[in-house]
């Protein structure tokens, strides 16, 4: 088994700042244009660059949604969700997710989880705290709003 060496990690690519930023931008584009497929792969390179950024792993996560791709979503919401604990965001798009796959019980407890952390205080963030209330509320029977999924990636 070989190990990389400091001067091989040193040649590894890297972009900057607003390389990556870049990258999201073209992905928020195409994701714009319904173009999912096209968003999917500059979101992902982005995602790769910065792999902790809440936006990015949620965009993802919502390009595959939107591509009916549950399973890689739901992945992108979980991973989203563990990296960042006190945000309801990627909680509520796992809910929604989950909902959307007929897995009712864990879509419910994702909700109820998003409505736990602290609340963000925004538009974007209001609504999906609305959202996850309402799918306790009738237990699971509020359909995602695509409008918000793509305010979500802005």
């Amino acid at each position: 088994m070989s190990t990389c060496s400091t001067s091989q990690a040193s040649k590894l690519p890297t972009l900057g700042d607003d390389e990556v930023e870049a990258l999201y931008a073209y992905g928020y584009s195409f994701f714009r244009l319904k173009q999912y497929r096209k968003a999917l792969d500059f979101l992902t390179v982005a995602m790769l660059f910065r792999p902790t950024n809440l936006n990015y792993l949620v965009a993802v996560g919502l390009a595959h949604r939107m591509l009916d791709e549950h399973v890689s979503a739901l992945q992108a919401f979980k991973l989203a969700s563990l990296l960042h604990p006190t945000r309801p965001e990627p909680l509520v798009h796992l809910a929604d997710c989950a909902w959307l796959i007929g897995w009712s019980d864990q879509a419910i407890e994702a909700a109820r989880a998003a409505l736990a952390c602290p609340a963000g205080g925004d538009a974007v963030a209001d609504e999906l705290r609305q959202r996850a209330q309402m799918m306790v509320k009738v237990g699971g029977e509020a359909r995602p709003a695509p409008s918000a999924a793509l305010q979500v990636l802005q």
